[in-house]
């Protein structure tokens, strides 16, 4: 394993600040695309035994958060088995795409090389349509024998999602929450005016589920679900 990736936690925050400054110099460079190294032994998803999943809101309104959130992205990489783990990343506006298939590099940064180009394009449509990322997640989490956490970024200004795009989501997230494998959900950044309808649309897996502000993520809790199998 690389040494960058020995680090204790109480050096997280700075590493996670430097790493929200680096995806930032980066989106404002407008970095090409990278050819990335993996190194060490390399899982599939399913055969994993951490599984990462993350998804990171793209849209408008939601850019000032990014830096932060992006970084803590990177910053739970730090504290993944990289031998036995895979981690997946998709960004979410008004539609879903796919742009770390994992598994994850050797470097950090590499990692944010890599994403960047793909958030950097905003979508022609202001809008979020988040039950189209939770359905991404909980068929990929369907295939998962290990130990899986979900990561979510968004603002939740989602007004554009019907009503059956709501009930969609929901059960995608009732998907997660049967599912013994997702040992955690974390969904950070929601504007406090959306609060109490992501906490709606969200309850099927309250048990599992902690809601935290941008750039709050606790990548300690989150190592420890990793490798105790189950929520807290």
């Amino acid at each position: 394993m690389n040494s960058s990736r020995v680090i204790s936690y109480s050096s997280l925050t700075v590493k996670r600040l430097r790493l929200s400054l680096f995806f930032l110099a980066l989106l404002i460079a407008g970095c090409s695309r990278t050819t990335l190294v993996v190194g060490g032994k390399v899982p599939t998803e399913a055969t994993a035994r951490q599984v990462l999943l993350a998804g990171l809101d793209s849209s408008a309104s939601n850019r000032q958060l990014l830096p932060l959130e992006t970084g803590d992205v990177a910053t739970l990489s730090l504290v993944l088995d990289q031998d036995t783990a895979w981690m997946t990343i998709w960004k979410i506006d008004s539609d879903v795409a796919e742009i770390f298939p994992g598994p994850y590099p050797d470097s950090d940064e590499d990692l944010l090389r890599e994403i960047t180009p793909h958030l950097a394009m905003l979508s022609g449509r202001d809008n979020t349509y988040l039950q189209k990322l939770l359905v991404a997640m909980a068929a990929r989490a369907a295939k998962c024998s290990g130990r899986c956490v979900i990561f979510i970024a968004t603002d939740g200004f989602c007004e554009g999602m019907s009503v059956d795009d709501h009930k969609l989501m929901r059960s995608a997230i009732q998907s997660l929450a049967d599912n013994k494998h997702v040992v955690g959900v974390f969904v950070e950044g929601v504007n406090p005016v959306n609060m109490a309808a992501m906490r709606t649309d969200f309850s099927p897996v309250a048990s599992k589920l902690q809601f935290l502000p941008a750039g709050k993520i606790d990548s300690g809790l989150v190592s420890d679900l990793l490798k105790a199998g189950g929520a807290n």
